[in-house]
């Protein structure tokens, strides 16, 4: 098919539509660049721990030190994004990340480091992240108008997996040339980026939170909980999420392991198959931004599923370097395609007064499901190896989707 060049120009302008917006545009800058270093952090992290240990089940407890305070917090976070300035909560979790970052630099600096030291400085990231990720999901409607959401959403995965692309290849290159210090240092430097425009910045909506009325904390996480789990399409939305992250997501956490054993491979290997995944990520979040006007979120996630269970299945069977980068290329895709339109969809239909809460349960889901998949593929890597791992995984994602597709028609149709 030939693109006029008006017609290539529409699609652009319909892609970044929303950065005609100068809060949201600066937002996306100072975010991604905080992103990258996060990224650069994790990859360098996992790798550390696989570097001390030379354990799976180690990158089980890392994954699962990532993503447990998610489990704890996320209701709550969720509730505090509907209560304090989320500008404000932005800036204090960026400065905790910071300081966690500088922490595990002096440690790391000084030749003391131990694997229980990562996982444990891990949680507390976990924690500020948990405290982080709703406010933030729910920022990004104070800085566009309601009816944009639907591509500033996939336009802000656009910024934080390219941030995924540069990050790990930091991590990779810092790790192998001069040591992992300097990566957890680079990554509290880059949250002064996306801390000093969100002190300059002011949006109409940060007098809203004083001026509303609030019940209870609990009673205003069980009314969350209500709502989102009393509509059957966001019930099941959440739940076929928590399932594809169990036994999708988690895989990620054994990339160290399947860089060194299967691939034969080391810090650097690790690093271009964590780029991948940010590479596939970006791919897929500009197909959505592009086609966020029109309805085919539904059609789009059942396409991720088959892309991730595809993803999985061939890595057993092609265990060459190329190919496996390529698979993390899809799996990349696919767990966009999946998280994305989840949230896109979930974020238009539900009420500004439970949005918070309900992106909270979003966040619980998404990490929780990684969280507990990261302990079952670690536990099954060092019984069954990682190939026979992905394998199975691929089929539970395969038989999934299949039962979504035939069984549940009112997801594939939503726009």
């Amino acid at each position: 098919m030939n693109f006029t060049l008006p017609q290539m120009t529409s699609t652009l302008k319909t892609t970044f539509a929303t950065l005609r917006y100068p809060n949201y545009r600066a937002y996306l800058i100072g975010f991604m660049i905080s992103v990258c270093g996060l990224w650069a952090h994790l990859t360098a992290a996992g790798f550390l721990v696989y570097d001390l240990t030379g354990s799976a089940t180690y990158l089980g407890y890392f994954g699962f030190a990532q993503g447990f305070a998610f489990i704890l917090l996320a209701l709550l976070s969720g509730v505090i994004a509907d209560r304090v300035p989320r500008r404000k909560m932005l800036i204090f979790t960026q400065f905790g990340m910071m300081i966690e970052a500088a922490v595990l630099a002096v440690l790391t600096f000084s030749g003391t480091i131990q694997a229980w030291q990562v996982i444990g400085l891990t949680f507390i990231l976990g924690i500020i992240r948990a405290l982080d990720s709703p406010n933030r999901l729910a920022f990004i409607s104070e800085l566009v108008e309601p009816e944009d959401l639907s591509n500033a959403i996939p336009l802000h995965s656009t910024f934080l997996n390219s941030a995924a692309i540069i990050g790990p290849i930091v991590a990779g290159l810092l790790y192998t040339l001069i040591g992992p210090g300097w990566v957890f240092l680079f990554d509290a430097v880059t949250y002064i980026a996306f801390i000093i425009p969100l002190m300059r910045m002011r949006t109409t909506h940060e007098q809203d939170h004083l001026q509303k009325h609030h019940s209870a904390a609990l009673r205003e996480m069980k009314d969350g909980l209500s709502y989102a789990f009393s509509n059957s399409i966001i019930r099941l939305l959440l739940l076929s999420l928590l399932l594809y992250n169990i036994f999708g997501l988690s895989v990620r956490n054994l990339t160290p392991a399947w860089a060194s054993n299967v691939l034969l491979g080391g810090a650097q290997t690790n690093s271009w198959l964590l780029a991948g995944v940010g590479v596939g990520a970006v791919v897929a979040a500009l197909v959505i931004a592009s086609m966020s006007y029109k309805r085919v979120r539904g059609k789009l996630r059942l396409f991720g599923g088959f892309a991730y269970a595809t993803s999985l299945i061939t890595l057993f069977f092609f265990r060459w370097q190329s190919i496996s980068i390529l698979m993390f290329v899809l799996m990349g895709t696919a767990s966009m395609m999946i998280a994305n339109n989840t949230l896109g969809i979930i974020q238009t239909c539900v009420s500004e007064q439970v949005r918070g809460r309900v992106t909270g349960i979003f966040t619980m889901m998404f990490m929780g499901g990684s969280t507990i998949g990261s302990l079952l593929v670690g536990y099954l890597a060092d019984n069954i190896g990682e190939t026979h791992t992905v394998l199975i995984c691929g089929l539970v994602l395969l038989t999934l989707t299949l039962y979504l597709m035939f069984n549940k028609r009112e997801l594939v149709s939503l726009g």
